[in-house]
Order: C-alpha cells, then sequence, then structure tokens
C-alpha cells in the first residue's frame, strides 16, 4: 500500500500543470515568461527503462531494481523588477526532490536528494532588433540525502543505503550565449545555456574530495515546439545536455579512508585515475504532447550516459532510457517564446 501511494503521488506532481496563456513577447514582462519556460519541470520514469549499463559482465542493480523515479520542481517567485529601462532582474526560490523507489519490501526509498536553491536572473530589457533575448542566472544550491550513516561501509565500500551526502554548488549561466539571430528556420527554434558550477567546500562531506566534481562545465540547448506532420496535432520539443568535470573527479575508484574506525577488514584498493570520458555526462530528452487525447499529460523519452545524479550513487556509471510523464509548467508547449518586432 506505501508504494502505491507513492506511485500515485508522484503521478499527481508530474502530470500538474499550470495553465499558462500564450506569451506574447513585447516588454521585459515577455522575457520572464521565457525564463519560466526554462525552469525544470516534475516527472515521474516508470521502472527500469532500457538499461544498458555494463560494469564488467555485470549490470548495475541499484537501477535496474528500480520501480519509478520521480522530480519534483517547486519554483517560487521572489522580488523582482520589470521596468523596461535597463537592466532588469528577478529571482526565483525552489525546492528539489529526487526519490528512487526500489522494488525491495524493506525500506524501498533510500537517500533521496533534496536540492533547495536560490536563483537570481538578470538582463538588458532594451530590445536588440533582430536578436532574441540573452540573460543570465546565478544559482546557490544545496544538495544533500537527509541521511548521516558514515560514508564508508567497514569493508571500505560506500555506504549507499545511511551513507551522508552533502554538499554546496555555486551556478552561473548564460543563456542564449550565442547571441542568435532570427534569421533562418535553424536558430529560430533553438535556446541555448552555458553553465558553470563550482562546489567551493563548503559544509561539504571531506569524504567527496578527490572522487566528485569540484568544478563542472555544461552546455545545453533546447528547442521550441515542433509539429511535424507524420506525428499529427502532437507536439514535442528536444532538449540536450553535455556536461564535462574540469577538476575535483581524481579517481574513477577512490583510495579508502583507514581513519576511520572497524577498518580491520579492509581489502586494499589501489586508486582508479579518471580518465577523460569518466568525466562526461550526456543526456537528450524529448517531450511530448498528446492535446488531442489528453489535457494535462505529457511524456517524455530519455536517453542518460555518464555518472549517476542520485546524490550517493555518484560513482556509479549508467547506459539508460527511460520514459514516463512530465509536468508542463508556464506554457512550455508555448510556440510563441521567441520575441516578435
Amino acid at each position: 500500500m506505501q508504494r502505491l501511494i507513492g506511485f500515485i503521488f508522484f503521478i499527481i506532481i508530474s502530470i500538474d500543470a499550470s495553465h499558462a496563456e500564450p506569451v506574447q513577447i513585447s516588454t521585459s514582462k515577455s522575457l520572464k515568461k521565457i525564463i519560466n519556460s526554462n525552469l525544470e519541470p516534475s516527472y515521474l520514469a516508470f521502472g527500469n527503462g532500457l538499461d544498458f549499463t555494463l560494469d564488467g559482465h555485470k549490470k548495475w542493480t541499484i537501477f535496474n531494481k528500480a520501480l519509478y523515479e520521480g522530480q519534483i520542481n517547486l519554483h517560487l517567485a521572489g522580488f523582482e523588477r520589470l521596468n523596461n529601462k535597463g537592466w532588469d532582474y528577478m529571482t526565483k526560490v525552489s525546492g528539489q526532490f529526487l526519490v528512487r523507489q526500489t522494488t525491495e519490501k524493506s525500506a524501498p526509498v533510500k537517500t533521496p536528494g533534496y536540492l533547495p536553491r536560490v536563483t537570481f536572473y538578470l538582463w538588458d530589457s532594451v530590445e536588440k532588433k533582430e536578436e532574441k533575448p540573452n540573460y543570465w542566472s546565478l544559482r546557490l544550491s544545496h544538495h544533500s540525502n537527509g541521511q548521516a550513516g558514515d560514508f564508508y561501509n567497514p569493508n571500505g565500500t560506500i555506504n549507499t543505503d545511511s551513507g551522508n551526502f552533502s554538499t554546496n554548488y555555486v551556478e552561473l549561466s548564460s543563456y542564449n550565449f550565442f547571441g542568435l539571430k532570427e534569421l533562418s528556420d535553424l536558430t529560430s527554434w533553438t535556446w541555448t545555456q552555458l553553465s558553470l558550477i563550482w562546489h567551493p567546500g563548503f559544509n561539504r562531506d571531506k569524504n567527496l574530495d578527490g572522487q566528485y566534481e569540484d568544478l563542472k562545465v555544461a552546455v545545453a540547448f533546447r528547442t521550441a515546439p515542433l509539429k511535424p506532420w507524420f506525428l499529427f496535432k502532437t507536439e514535442f520539443k528536444l532538449y540536450a545536455r553535455l556536461s564535462y568535470v574540469i577538476s575535483g573527479l581524481d579517481y574513477r575508484v577512490a583510495p579508502i579512508d583507514y581513519s576511520l574506525p572497524d577498518n580491520v577488514d579492509v581489502t586494499p584498493v589501489a586508486p582508479v585515475p579518471a580518465k577523460w570520458h569518466d568525466r562526461l555526462h550526456f543526456e537528450a530528452r524529448a517531450l511530448f504532447n498528446l492535446p488531442q487525447y489528453f489535457q494535462n499529460i505529457n511524456f517524455f523519452v530519455k536517453y542518460d550516459v555518464g555518472r549517476d545524479y542520485y546524490n550517493i550513487l555518484f560513482r556509479n556509471r549508467f547506459h539508460k532510457v527511460q520514459i514516463g510523464l512530465i509536468g508542463n509548467p508556464f506554457g512550455q508547449w508555448d510556440a510563441t517564446q521567441v520575441p516578435k518586432r
């Protein structure tokens, strides 16, 4: 019954949609709606999906045992200035909650992810002819799993059941950093994002040093809604993101911390240095809506390869395809998100 209640809860959250009106691009308020359209929606991914993960000759058992993965994103507006006379700004106070429920009988939800954050957005409200508006953001975020257990098990493996995971980071992003103009079919429906993520080490578990990111760069793009003739009335969007860890990930398998107590039975493990491909993570999503059948239900197909984003499972690598339901906040499917001159 507990699993069923949790499953229904995430379905309700992931299909929740705000009934946004069509975006009319003419003032600084329209850019606010563009910013809202780029916020992360809630989603619910079903079961295992298609798992291509290989670790030697064994598949990664954590993901294979997944019943569902759900992410709740709540975005609240903070203070703002929208006067169209120069530099305008707004803030978002967001809460992100990530849970992966397994099929195990006892304690099926382990180490959920908590990511409270504050994001400051800045843009020049003076119109630039023949160009899409660009803007910048500065995000302060915490990431933890709500656990207080030892990071390592007595045998030297990472405690993925109750081990503490905690870090804080700063993310600086530029949107439409290419300064794309509306002069071709290609650039008229693309938005780009360039981000620099830095973990300064404040209130961070010391065991993450050397085996978790300190500095990372990411580039992403998304399209406006597309309506190909072969999908009838169905719209879809494409989203892709590629990230690379510049520093911090020194070891793919890090040395064991022998200073911990009760490690008398630990088998010495030589550290395995991380290679360039260990630092890469690639994600691609296709988002669909079915207006002819449903009111507020959209679904997605997601391809993911790289290190796991699920807090204490960061050492694991996966290669998978997920399908599920996704929210539709802030007029996500609105095709008029490009400014009209």
